[in-house]
């Protein structure tokens, strides 16, 4: 009898939120809205309503409500012998997890039985490709971009049915992966690739997700977690969300988050703590870090976030305590240190630590910031004319950091005026940047050097790609005395930069052969780190058999796959003078633009 029951009143249910999504379709039709158009084209997603877009993400819900409803009522019949010639022969389980519930009891919810990530969504891309033979897509971009598109789904996918809710997913494991950085198990991976979702034009996915940062997301963790971290994946997530899509939620909870963060910022001198407690407020330092002192990368890589903040809320608190650290560092002599910023900056004063310098750990994102928030300012000059800074830095970069071996240009450390010869990974987004910089540059002579320097490390980091084994780049590279790139440390992470750089260099040149370098990557990936329900890392680029490092990074989603799929896109599809990328590839709108 109370099986019976339940049947009854799953099937009124079941009408019942029909009968919504008609009416809700019913209303968008009347609003004029083309639920098949790509999500950003040109400026027409800022110009777009935001009750279209509400609207949208309602019907969406619903859809994944009616979806979950019905295997519901499939798995009801099963179990009483009733047998629906149209269900699965397989039902794959899904779950979910509140991330104030430790996973091994994981709590079964309606969100088990939703199958729509793996069902086929609307694909207003065109006939899905096949991942097991990437050779027939050819030279056509269009099925290159979907290719990539197919493999966010199955990465998406695989940390959405087995380790969803947590930070990132263990692929061969099936299960979660838990990374310390972000101070608790609280869905970076959901924060960091939901733009991506959106880009892409996966609206299932994307309001699945959504669902999940409305009910679950909050940031009163009682554990140290990384300013960092926290800021570009969290904050650089949200509010990119906030800025494509106009939806207050994600306002909302950058507004939180931004409030838990601020007092990382009280130091005697401004600079920020590395860690935070963002339950207790309470700031520390790295303990490895040798001296009481910041990391360059770290403290300079919040501007662009908190800036927008401040300018979507009309609070000037969240700009003004990044301005404050960013003009004491900026505005010291730098005559002792060859016109650049050291790896480490004192807390308690401010001043400039040691002659170590780095463009690629513990140094890079504060140079891309530099120069990124001039262009997030739209072009302005602020914090001592920091374009003219970001010239001036580059220049001594360039005599003092850069060497050109066997025709390959390399970007080295420097430590107390000797060059360590060794390039990281990380160093490879340098070539995209400093293709955006020769855009505007002040003379011919910083635009030639620009360009050199752009298509010089972007060709050397394809280089360390196209000859492993794997035709992936490892995690550090080493050009002295053999000459050409080897690896040094043969770890791949599913990292982005050189990826990244392929994107830059191709929306400015629309030379083909960047187009081509991105496909190499992405036939790579797919060969040799597709493993268990998501993708994986490489222990040794050069190793065949490959050993996978069997963890999916949340940033292989957010930025890995985002500027592959960029690449192949439309250059109108988040356009460059609109829109400014994070660290954590999250796109910001450029301020005053539309």
């Amino acid at each position: 009898m109370q099986k019976t029951v339940q049947y009854a009143v799953g099937a009124s249910m079941f009408g019942v939120i029909v009968l919504w999504l008609l009416i809700a379709s019913k209303v968008m039709s009347n609003q004029d809205f083309d639920p098949n158009e790509h999500p950003i084209r040109g400026s027409s997603n800022r110009e777009r309503s935001f009750e279209s877009n509400r609207l949208q993400q309602e019907v969406q819900h619903l859809k994944v409500q009616v979806r979950a409803l019905r295997d519901e009522l499939h798995l009801f019949e099963k179990q009483n012998g009733r047998k629906d010639p149209k269900s699965p022969s397989h039902k794959v389980e899904h779950t979910s997890h509140d991330i104030s519930t430790p996973l091994r009891h994981k709590r079964k919810t309606r969100a088990k039985n939703i199958k729509t990530i793996k069902a086929p969504v609307e694909d207003t891309l065109g006939i899905s490709p096949d991942l097991d033979h990437p050779g027939k897509c050819g030279t056509s971009s269009h099925c290159r971009r979907n290719f990539v598109r197919e493999m966010m789904k199955v990465a998406w996918a695989g940390y959405h049915d087995h380790a969803w809710g947590a930070n990132e997913l263990d692929p061969v494991q099936q299960g979660p992966h838990h990374n310390g950085l972000f101070g608790a198990d609280s869905g970076a991976t959901i924060i960091d690739a939901i733009d991506t979702l959106h880009v892409m034009g996966l609206k299932d996915e994307e309001a699945v997700a959504r669902s999940w940062i409305a009910s679950t997301l909050h940031f009163d963790h009682d554990h140290a977690a990384s300013v960092f971290e926290v800021n570009i994946r969290y904050l650089g997530g949200l509010l990119s969300m906030y800025g494509l899509t106009g939806d207050s939620l994600y306002k909302d909870k950058a507004v939180d988050l931004g409030t838990h963060l601020m007092p990382a910022f009280n130091t005697p001198s401004g600079i920020p703590w590395a860690l935070i407690n963002l339950k207790t407020g309470k700031g520390e330092k790295f303990g490895w870090v040798h001296c009481n002192c910041a990391i360059l990368s770290e403290f300079g890589t919040l501007q662009l976030e908190f800036t927008y903040l401040s300018s979507i809320t009309g609070d000037a608190k969240y700009k003004n305590a990044v301005d404050k650290a960013m003009n004491l560092v900026l505005g010291q002599d730098r005559s002792q240190t060859m016109g650049m910023v050291p790896n480490f900056v004192d807390y308690s004063t401010g001043h400039l630590v040691g002659q170590d310098f780095r463009l690629g750990a513990l140094g890079d994102s504060f140079y891309e910031y530099v120069f990124k928030y001039w262009r997030f300012m739209g072009n302005t000059n602020t914090w001592n004319s920091d374009r003219e800074v970001f010239d001036g830095m580059m220049r001594n970069v360039d005599r003092h950091m850069v060497r050109t071996v066997d025709g390959h240009v390399m970007i080295g450390d420097l430590a107390n005026g000797q060059l360590n010869e060794r390039m990281d990974h990380l160093a490879c987004f340098l070539g995209g940047t400093l293709m955006m910089a020769s855009v505007g540059a002040k003379n011919a002579t910083d635009e030639a050097m620009y360009r050199r320097l752009a298509e010089g490390l972007t060709e050397s980091c394809h280089h360390a790609y196209s000859t492993s084994k794997t035709g992936l780049g490892p995690d550090i590279m080493r050009f002295h005395p053999v000459g050409a790139p080897v690896a040094s440390n043969a770890f791949y992470w599913l990292r982005p930069e050189t990826v990244e750089s392929y994107f830059y260099m191709w929306r400015h040149t629309h030379d083909q052969k960047y187009r081509d370098w991105a496909w190499e990557a992405v036939v790579a990936i797919q060969k040799n780190c597709r493993c268990g329900v998501g993708y994986c890392g490489l222990t040794n680029v050069n190793a065949i058999p490959v050993d996978h490092h069997s963890t999916q990074e949340s940033f292989f989603l957010a930025e890995t796959l985002k500027y592959l799929f960029l690449v192949f896109s439309d250059d109108d599809v988040i356009p460059l003078d609109k829109w400014v990328f994070n660290t954590e590839a999250h796109p910001l709108p450029v301020l005053g633009k539309k």
